[in-house]
């Protein structure tokens, strides 16, 4: 009998490498405000607009935990496609 702790069923799709969680979210960052409280803004507003208020929650809560602006970055790119 195989071990239910090892690999996924066969019918989970495996999560794609290199692809934001929201993937269909596009946010134009160059050429705006590149303040982080704007950042946040804008990829919040984009996650609220698309997914719903506890997405676009769950995201600015992370933001505001980042420890840099690098991670900020780092952040919004997880999450949505930014350009």
């Amino acid at each position: 009998m195989p071990d239910s702790t090892t690999d996924p069923p066969a019918e989970a799709p495996a999560p794609e490498p290199n692809q934001p969680t929201y993937p269909h979210i596009h946010v134009q960052l160059t050429g705006h405000d590149g303040n982080a409280y704007n950042i946040i803004g804008r990829v919040a507003t984009a996650i609220r607009n698309q997914v719903g208020d506890a997405a676009a929650k769950q995201f600015t809560e992370a933001a505001f935990a980042a420890t840099s602006y690098d991670d900020l970055l780092y952040l919004a790119m997880c999450t949505v496609d930014v350009h």
